[in-house]
């Protein structure tokens, strides 16, 4: 049964914000894999478990979860620091969008002021959708920087 009357369908939305990570672009396979070499530099394995914390974190948090499980904590910002740059080899070298990501993008950028929304580094999400041929189609790219804060805060 379709009910068109729904209230949801009774406005046209000015624009639309979509997330990258996950949604647009299949960026988890890369920062599981940088995850996974990261901790190799000190010898380590990831624990079971530890793919499910990491997921989602932003990587600065990210980061202290691997010097944590290193047991070395003093070391989250290095660690922070390796991790964030085998990412970024990553995915510039082989950006993936999500199945259909591509088309969703282009069709609604025809109708709507696009802006996409990150926790990665601005560079990650301009070279990955640079590359995907999709960055022209967003008028803002949303980070975390001085002003905005990191997912999941609600600003």
């Amino acid at each position: 049964m379709n009910d068109f009357t729904h209230p949801l369908l009774s406005w046209t939305p000015e624009a639309a914000v979509l997330d990258c990570d996950g949604t647009l672009v299949d960026s988890e396979r890369h920062w599981h894999e940088a995850r996974i070499a990261t901790l190799a530099t000190l010898g380590l394995r990831p624990s079971p478990g530890f793919a499910a914390r990491a997921l989602g974190l932003h990587y600065a948090d990210c980061g202290r979860l691997m010097a944590e499980e290193a047991g070395k904590p003093e070391l989250a910002e290095e660690m922070t620091a390796e991790l964030l740059r085998r990412f970024t080899a990553l995915a510039a070298a082989d950006p993936v969008l999500m199945p259909g990501a591509g088309a969703f993008v282009r069709a609604l950028a025809e109708r709507l002021p696009l802006a996409v929304a990150s926790n990665c580094p601005r560079e990650v999400v301009e070279t990955s959708l640079g590359r995907a041929g999709l960055l022209g189609h967003f008028r803002h790219v949303v980070v975390p920087d001085a002003e905005v804060r990191a997912k999941p805060e609600p600003d």
